[in-house]
């Protein structure tokens, strides 16, 4: 595990632990001390994992910042993810086939456009991607890039060596019938994640792949804890239309979801959402707003204009 602060932050000494409550993983040393002060640190510990049991072990970093003391998964002021759209129903004429080629995708407003990572994906575990999301009428319309230059073979964990991705980079999701319901994060997606502030304990989850299928549920948050995951309904389908398309260097979709689906008022001025990627050809996972839990109070927020 490597630690760093950005430049010109004061708070160079801490403390780590792991939480291994309830999980299926040893991890040795589990707490301990660290000094930023020469710069970044690198925590070398052994993990032994003893099974395949959730919750996987979660580390938490406790340092000061500002003069307050401030734990990795402490509740933040979230940042704010776009200045949204509100269009003109009527005036809008769209096609959900994943192609973005109406004049509001192709627009580069940057009040509409939340990127995650930079050009050449540095900053981001993940190859960058991007979401363009605005309000028409009483739904929500999302479009996604996704970057997927960086793909690559499989590992065998025997050999340790890459294996064929086979047939799956043949499939045309565009001539595909979606799957619902499967298990999507089998290949690289896009979780949207939505809560109602008229019923803060109210959560949707709606996850969309690059072959085009979908995995939609709903749940409530019942309780707060670091391990804690609410029990999602996976009958529960959101009225959702849904494209998907596929280049050479990546695959897009476009998504479209009732507000009241999502728990969510018509006339509201903003919306509480997370957004993560996960790309399992390179193991990795890219988070929009962390900390990433079920939590409303750790959300990032959409503002409608």
């Amino acid at each position: 595990v490597k630690l760093r602060f950005a430049e010109g932050c004061g708070a160079v000494i801490g403390e780590f632990e792991w939480l291994l409550e309830g999980t299926d993983w040893v991890i040795s040393p589990a707490k301990g001390k660290f000094d930023l002060s020469k710069g970044g640190v690198v925590l070398d510990c052994a993990a032994l994992g003893t099974g395949y049991r959730y919750p996987l072990p979660r580390l938490r970093i406790t340092t000061d910042l500002n003069g307050q003391e401030y734990q990795s998964w402490s509740t933040l002021e979230p940042v704010i993810c776009a200045h949204m759209s509100r269009l003109d129903r009527e005036a809008v004429e769209f096609e959900i086939d994943g192609r973005l080629t109406e004049s509001f995708w192709l627009s580069s407003s940057d009040s509409d456009i939340k990127s995650f990572g930079d050009d050449a994906g540095k900053s981001c575990p993940t190859d960058p991607w991007a979401l363009k999301i605005v309000v028409v009428g009483d739904r929500l319309l999302i479009a996604g890039t996704i970057m997927s230059g960086s793909e690559r073979a499989g590992t065998d964990p025997d050999t340790d060596k890459e294996t064929d991705k086979g047939d799956q980079d043949e499939v045309d999701p565009t001539n595909r019938e979606m799957k619902r319901d499967t298990p999507v994060f089998m290949e690289d997606c896009v979780y949207l994640i939505f809560w109602s502030k008229e019923d803060p304990a109210r959560i949707s989850q709606v996850i969309v792949n690059r072959l085009g299928d979908v995995m939609d549920q709903q749940g409530q948050v019942t309780e707060r804890s670091p391990y804690y995951r609410p029990q999602m309904d996976r009958e529960w389908n959101a009225d959702l239309k849904l494209g998907c398309a596929r280049e050479n260097d990546k695959w897009t979709f476009e998504i479209q979801l009732p507000l009241k689906d999502l728990g969510i008022d018509v006339k509201a001025s903003e919306i509480l959402f997370n957004a993560l990627r996960y790309q399992p050809e390179r193991q990795a996972l890219a988070i929009w707003q962390i900390p990433a839990t079920y939590y409303p109070e750790d959300a990032g927020k959409l503002r409608i204009d």
